[in-house]
């Protein structure tokens, strides 16, 4: 049973720092009051994304449910070349979102968490010479509450 119900965040942004040690690695509350060209880059953003209930098993007045964070993990890349095009936040992009999928895909997070899997994210965004690869990464979190 975990005690913090937001405390994947955290645990994503230590595994990210141990795996990607020369990329800054962001919080939303690292973001706040950020304007885009201030913001490091290259970096990855770990945002919380909501959840998804699935309802489980009623099985002596408990109710079993089952919980599936959504985790977004956005890579930022920026570079001056080729500013309208696009191609150099691209090429800086590209290996940047392969280390953050094989430093997290499966990982476990502990106890009271599943493992990351990938899910389905929104499309890539593009700003003048700065491209966000947004990835989401779901966990499974088991609660139980008393049924009335």
């Amino acid at each position: 049973m975990i005690t913090d119900y937001l405390s994947a965040g955290d645990l994503i942004i230590a595994r990210l720092k141990a795996q990607i040690p020369n990329v800054a690695v962001l919080s939303a509350r690292d973001l706040n009051g950020v304007k885009e060209f201030s913001q490091p880059a290259p970096a990855v953003q770990v945002l919380y994304a909501g959840d998804q209930v699935i309802p489980g098993d009623l099985s002596d007045d408990a109710i079993a449910t089952v919980v599936e964070q959504r985790w977004l993990l956005v890579v930022v890349t920026r570079s001056a070349k080729d500013t309208r095009g696009g191609t150099g936040a691209r090429e800086e992009a590209g290996p940047l979102v392969t280390e953050v999928i094989q430093a997290v895909q499966g990982y476990s997070l502990g106890t009271g968490f599943s493992d990351l899997r990938r899910l389905n994210g929104p499309a890539p965004s593009f700003g003048p010479g700065v491209l966000y690869v947004p990835l989401m990464y779901g966990t499974v979190v088991g609660t139980t509450g008393s049924g009335t």
